[in-house]
């Protein structure tokens, strides 16, 4: 029978829990604010420069919601699923690879304003499709669970094995 060095293992998942942006909830909102449309990129991977970027005229919201442990997400409405590719003390990183048709990067930063949130979808025939980013924010409580017709907890979701909740996408115009 092989042994397996387990300790290694053990030690990269500590390492990843202490030393990557704490995120407090598992549940945040991405409030979209500016978005880049078939950004020049050579690479799905490059960095796009801030010149592709436009400021959004009506502000869209996405739900996105993080397992317990932070190492998987899930984007509402658009049902896009991933897993954390690499995290550090100031940036998460989430490969998307369900949702998306060519995949696409979740990544969180923190800056001096906060928490930002840039939603890139990688493209066939093109690098980078669109390109979108926001303030990211923990999701606020609701007021009354299980008020207003809903039901006190949420339909289970691909993030956890169940089918995916539909809810409409919201926008505001700020």
């Amino acid at each position: 029978m092989k042994r397996i060095a387990l300790l290694p293992i053990l030690l990269a998942s500590v390492a990843f829990a202490s030393e990557s942006l704490p995120l407090a909830s598992t549940e945040y909102t991405l409030i979209l604010t500016h978005e880049a449309k078939r950004p020049e990129v050579r690479l799905p991977g490059d960095a796009i420069p801030e010149k592709e970027y436009r400021a959004v005229k009506e502000r869209s919201i996405l739900h996105v919601r993080f397992t317990e442990d932070r190492k998987a997400v899930e984007i509402m409405p658009a049902g896009i699923v991933g897993k954390v590719a690499n995290a550090d003390a100031k940036k998460r990183v989430y490969r998307l690879t369900k949702g998306l048709f060519a995949g696409g990067q979740l990544i969180i930063e923190s800056t001096a304003n906060g928490l930002t949130a840039t939603l890139t979808e990688y493209g066939s025939g093109v690098p980078v499709i669109s390109s979108v980013r926001g303030e990211f924010k923990p999701k606020a409580p609701e007021a009354e669970p299980g008020g207003a017709g809903r039901p006190a907890t949420s339909p289970q979701s691909d993030l956890e094995g169940g089918e995916k909740p539909q809810p409409k996408a919201e926008t505001s115009s700020r």
